[in-house]
């Protein structure tokens, strides 16, 4: 089966780009013929090394000049930006091969399915997506964002905006996968359409496993791991550090991720540094910026006593199952999409969004039980290489590859 994967982006080392890549080597073996699309591909910045060994067809411009010019102007913007978008999805699909299937990674990348399938509409889509985000709804939308009600005007236009997405976009999809059940949910809530729930994976042959010793004395290393954006709450894990050295205990905390590539990311960033000067903590927090090389990325995770997952309403969370894997455990905010395969106090300890002293509790736990850090060490990996892997991530796709290719039949 030929099949193309479609991507907004592969110019950073996030979630959805590993996700991208390591399905794409799952095909491979399977004996699938793989290309990938993207409006745009960085070969330093997108898992150097590891990407160079698939097929990447990138459109060198992406831009409308017309559409961007106009893109940034108040109350007319956004629909700029609508012409844009779709104006990049008519490029990239008029670039791509014929296919036996289109599998597009998040929510962008189905438009270019759309225009690609009014050129060959036999050709099938299988949506994979990562965040659902709507005019109407997005995970922002969460009061603990303090986003502002929209006006009645606002909600009117979202209305008719999220009506033509539905029918155009989403339902141009033959097949949608989900990460979650929440976002199962949410897609049949706001999207008015079925979809399966397809969990992500890790690759444990890459982050090994490294056996622990128990926490001795009273200092933690803890680390964090994610591209800078609001839901990510490292603010609550800055607070948690400071909770623990008013205990007693010489908690540090290192944060890898990206905070240069835009705007409110570098904004989030001085937001963090900020709040560690005023809780006198900053000496103990390292923002240690991307991580691009994956055996260091390994290290960072073998090299910490505690890993911690904030994140509010995160739909999954590779980076959990890459800690659990190498060993560390694990401390996962109860909204986060990955406690819902996880159990607490067995395989993670969970707490509570924008709650610190929940995170102190947890980790404190972890740095004076000896037993219970060393059983969720092992426990956890164990777990993650039995049951969190990409074969069965992209075996599940391609089994709605299979039968959605009959049903065209």
């Amino acid at each position: 089966m030929k099949i193309a994967i479609i991507v907004r982006y592969l110019t950073i080392s996030g979630g959805v780009e590993r996700e991208v890549m390591m399905v794409a080597k799952e095909y491979i073996k399977m004996g699938h013929e793989v290309k990938i699309y993207t409006y745009r591909y960085d070969k330093d910045l997108c898992f150097p090394g590891l990407m160079k060994d698939l097929d990447i067809t990138a459109l060198d411009k992406t831009n409308s000049n017309f559409a961007s010019r106009f893109a940034k102007i108040r109350r007319v913007g956004g629909f700029f930006r609508e012409l844009e978008e779709n104006q990049r999805a008519k490029n990239l699909a008029s670039v791509i091969s014929p296919c036996d299937v289109l599998n597009p990674f998040d929510q962008i990348p189905m438009r270019v399915s759309y225009y690609y399938k009014k050129l060959y509409p036999r050709v099938p889509s299988v949506l994979m997506l990562s965040d659902l985000h709507i005019a109407s709804w997005s995970l922002f939308t969460d009061p603990l964002f303090e986003r502002a009600k929209p006006s009645i005007f606002q909600r009117f236009t979202n209305y008719f905006r999220d009506l033509w997405e539905r029918h155009l976009f989403f339902g141009a999809q033959d097949k949608i996968t989900v990460l979650n059940y929440r976002t199962q949910d949410f897609v049949k809530k706001y999207v008015k359409r079925d979809s399966s729930v397809i969990r992500s994976a890790v690759d444990s042959s890459l982050f090994v496993y490294k056996a622990r010793t128990a926490i001795n004395d009273k200092k933690i290393k803890i680390l964090a791991n994610g591209i800078f954006y609001i839901h990510r709450r490292f603010e609550d894990i800055i607070e948690a550090v400071s909770l623990l050295r008013k205990k007693g205990f010489d908690a540090s905390l290192r944060i890898i991720g990206n905070y240069s590539h835009k705007d409110t990311a570098r904004a989030y960033h001085e937001k963090l540094l900020s709040l560690a000067r005023t809780l006198g903590v900053i000496e103990k927090v390292e923002f240690a910026g991307q991580i691009k090389e994956s055996s260091n990325l390994v290290k960072e995770y073998q090299n910490a006593d505690v890993f911690v997952f904030a994140s509010h309403m995160q739909t999954w969370g590779i980076a959990v199952f890459e800690a659990m894997a190498s060993g560390t455990p694990v401390v996962l905010c109860r909204t986060a999409g990955a406690s819902e395969v996880l159990a607490d106090g067995e395989n993670v300890l969970l707490s509570n969004p924008a709650e610190p002293e929940t995170i102190a509790r947890a980790v404190e736990l972890l740095a004076t039980d000896e037993k219970k850090y060393l059983r969720m060490s092992e426990v956890g990996s164990r777990f993650v290489r039995e049951e969190i892997t990409w074969n069965k991530y992209a075996a599940g796709l391609a089994a709605l590859f299979e039968e959605v290719s009959d049903r065209r039949k």
